[in-house]
């Protein structure tokens, strides 16, 4: 919250310095590697008048996960955008950051937001056996087949669950049909980091052929996938 506040909030160059390592390493498109870039981009901030609301941050040992909105975010590529940001502390201070912007889109329809819904970690008991899930859910989705597939999203979602991706729709039905519609492809994945409840899955694949990285945000109750939110960057 201290990095977000010094970029969003006080544009400070000192609270850069404090809060990042001189030789942080950049997973994002948008910012070079180095605690330099984040300090140049610091006017370009200031003169956009961007601004952050964080809605989730569960915490995996060394690791950080934001899901948060910004207003006013045109350097980033739209009026409002939603974003998750991973960070990877060492020390004091972070060492390392994926992160992902995607432009709001205004819900319809009765459809939820892209950030609203459930926020709070719990069933910390659990945060193991919600990682194994979604780690077998993940290799389902990259190594199929389409049958298997099939079988585990059935076996780990709430059939009617809660999808805050924009268009696709609540329910497994919905998903089946995004994915052959906006033809996702998921390819690796990188990263399965949770805490209770909440599991994030950081892949690579693409969306109609182009390279596109995704992020998936699972909320899980009794045992099953109840909640997702997503940003899906080309």
């Amino acid at each position: 919250i201290g990095a977000f506040d010094a970029l969003f909030r006080d544009y400070s160059e000192a609270g850069i310095r404090d809060a990042f390592a001189e030789d942080i390493i950049q997973h994002n498109v948008l910012v070079p590697t180095g605690r330099d870039a984040l300090v140049g981009l610091l006017p370009v901030l200031k003169d956009a008048g961007t601004s952050y609301e964080n809605h989730r941050l569960p915490q995996d040992g060394s690791f950080a996960i934001m899901h948060n909105t910004l207003d006013n975010a045109q350097p980033f590529g739209a009026t409002k955008v939603v974003s998750f940001n991973v960070y990877r502390v060492e020390g004091d201070q972070i060492a390392e950051h994926w992160g992902v912007p995607m432009p709001m889109v205004e819900p319809t329809n009765g459809e939820p937001s892209q950030f609203d819904g459930e926020a709070a970690v719990g069933d910390l008991e659990r945060t193991a056996a919600h990682k194994e899930t979604v780690t077998k859910l993940f290799d389902a989705v990259v190594n199929g087949p389409p049958e298997k597939l099939g079988e585990v999203v059935t076996a780990t979602f709430d059939p009617a669950y809660v999808n805050h991706s924009p268009g696709v729709g609540n329910g497994t039905a919905n998903l089946f049909s995004a994915f052959e519609r906006e033809q996702w492809v998921y390819t690796k994945n990188h990263k399965v980091l949770g805490e209770g409840n909440f599991v994030l899955a950081i892949s690579e694949g693409t969306a109609k052929g182009t390279p596109t990285a995704f992020y998936d945000l699972l909320r899980f109750e009794d045992g099953r996938v109840v909640e997702h939110w997503d940003v899906i960057l080309p």
